[in-house]
């Protein structure tokens, strides 16, 4: 059994060290499109749900976009607000012919949360893309620009870079494990292909897009971006994962502990959904606590190694994130973070066990 457990641990360890290798030797990086008659058109979605303290952020920080504007519309959604979302809307689209209001339909197609308002958004676009981003989120000037440029090398979806605005400790470790989930996905989209894609920050050609029927096919799917590129990549449609030091969104941390947990429950519950292999990733990557606890009876010096590994491999990724998009130095936090952030994982495995519903918006799924 001791031997298994070592073999296992081995090709978990050759693994781990070859994602650090192909994100520092195999990086890809994509040179904004020339010339403004050469950019395509692009529709940006906004979804929104009670999204009053964020969404005037979000769509100033659009507006001042260093692309053309006569190649961009900007659709707005509200999903059933509660508060003042819609009168914001209102307000930004009698402010600028950028803005159109799109009316959302309560229920389409059995569509649920994110998902069925931007297939409704999607319905009213007129771009030969379609982008996302979060109405908590805010967009740097040049993020448009590197959104769209791996567009010409053959790619139909394009995840951005995001970053977690951190200042507190708590902020601080949900920063380092946004760097953590993306140093993965770049990875492994560069040197074969993403294993999901950012639903807050990405961009699809409409016509790939429609040519797979879209949300109203795959159904209904509390993680849209994850359905939507599985259901593109199974079709040959081409992803990849941009890491950017300019063009990226900026979103806010998560408030509260328990809403952290909620939103684990929500991503770890759609990656359950996947084939085999993403379950075993997803246990020896974000349990690897809970899992060296369970090693611990077999032999605690494996145990203990296994964990010690982990934690500083999980360091290190961060570090050449956080090393390529700000070129500052890290933290203590770096080390914190994959023991915390596994800890919390482990405790949002539990909830789901106990209840599988999930909560969104302030709504149950």
């Amino acid at each position: 059994m001791i031997w298994v457990l070592v073999a296992s641990l081995t090709i978990v360890g050759l693994l781990e060290m070859s994602t650090l290798l192909m994100f520092q030797f195999n990086f890809k990086s994509f040179k904004p499109v020339q010339g403004e008659s050469n950019l395509p058109f692009v529709s940006i979605l906004v979804a929104a749900r009670n999204e009053e303290l964020n969404l005037e952020k979000c769509l100033r920080a659009l507006m001042k976009l260093n692309y053309p504007h006569d190649r961009m519309e900007i659709l707005l959604g509200d999903d059933d607000s509660t508060d003042k979302t819609s009168e914001i809307i209102q307000e930004f689209c009698e402010k600028s012919p950028l803005f159109k209001p799109v009316r959302i339909e309560r229920s389409y197609f059995s569509l649920v949360a994110k998902s069925k308002v931007l297939a409704q958004l999607i319905n009213e676009a007129k771009g030969d893309y379609v982008a996302f981003i979060d109405a908590d989120m805010a967009v740097t000037q040049d993020w448009l620009l590197q959104m769209t440029a791996p567009l010409g090398e053959g790619f139909s979806v394009v995840s951005g870079y995001s970053e977690v605005i951190a200042k507190t400790p708590f902020q601080q470790f949900q920063y380092y494990d946004w760097l953590n989930a993306l140093h993965f996905l770049k990875s492994l989209s560069d040197t074969m292909k993403p294993a999901t894609t950012l639903g807050n920050n990405m961009i699809v050609s409409l016509a790939d897009y429609r040519m797979v029927g879209g949300f109203e096919d795959i159904g209904p799917n509390l993680v849209e971006d994850l359905a939507l590129l599985k259901t593109m990549q199974n079709r040959g449609f081409k992803a990849i994962q941009i890491v950017v030091n300019k063009g990226r969104a900026q979103t806010l941390a998560v408030a509260s502990l328990s809403f952290w947990i909620s939103q684990r429950k929500r991503w770890i519950k759609g990656a359950l959904n996947g084939p085999l292999y993403e379950k075993v990733f997803l246990i020896v990557q974000r349990l690897f606590i809970p899992l060296g606890l369970m090693m611990t009876f077999l032999n605690p010096v494996i145990a203990l190694s296994f964990v010690t590994f982990k934690v500083i491999v999980e360091a290190i990724k961060s570090s050449q994130m956080h090393m390529r998009t700000t070129r500052k130095r890290a933290n203590l936090f770096l080390f914190l973070s994959p023991i915390v952030n596994s800890v919390l994982d482990t405790f949002a495995l539990i909830g789901l066990m106990l209840k599988s519903s999930v909560k969104w918006k302030d709504r149950n799924y």
